[in-house]
């Protein structure tokens, strides 16, 4: 499988944020995605940018997700949400990487960090709520109108379930 990336049908917003969503076989692929003109163009060339991780099975490990972040986080990402079975180490990996990117760019403690959220058993649709209405930022990071729910491990089902969402009218609105 390769990573797609593909605009989802949203409510409007006034500040023109736009849902992606991105169906991927790995975080590798995604990794390799955003790096591609296309993402440039659509999701962080127009400033920062939010994420929803999602999977169906077993959670990607930390190498896996601390490859990803350290692509996202340099790109602007500034918020992401982990929805699956061992959402908390995949927020952990995410929160690791970018304290440690924070350390090696000597930012120190007043550096603006990746706001992390990991959603348990929460219902899907709550954590696409947060991605699209709330998805929280530091101050410091810039934002920017793309929320990115990734799908990753071929997970269908899941990707369906985003797109039937998006398609309800209120989007990821939560309602």
């Amino acid at each position: 499988m390769t990573a797609t990336l593909e605009q989802l049908a949203a409510a409007p917003r006034d500040d023109q944020a736009q849902l992606w969503l991105v169906r991927a076989g790995s975080t590798a692929e995604v990794t390799a995605l955003a790096q591609t003109s296309r993402w440039h163009q659509h999701v962080d060339g127009p400033g920062g940018f939010g994420v929803l991780l999602v999977w169906d099975g077993a959670a990607p490990a930390f190498e896996q997700v601390a490859d990803l972040a350290r692509v996202l986080i340099g790109q602007g990402m500034y918020y992401l949400g982990a929805w699956g079975a061992g959402s908390s180490r995949v927020e952990y990996a995410v929160d690791v990487t970018d304290v440690t990117m924070q350390i090696d760019a000597s930012d120190g403690p007043d550096a603006a960090i990746v706001m992390t959220t990991a959603f348990g058993p929460v219902p899907l649709d709550l954590a696409l709520f947060e991605l699209w209405a709330l998805a929280p930022r530091d101050e410091g990071k810039a934002d920017g109108p793309a929320r990115v729910v990734v799908v990753l491990g071929g997970a269908e089902g899941l990707a369906n379930a985003v797109i039937d969402r998006a398609a309800d009218g209120d989007s990821a609105a939560g309602a």
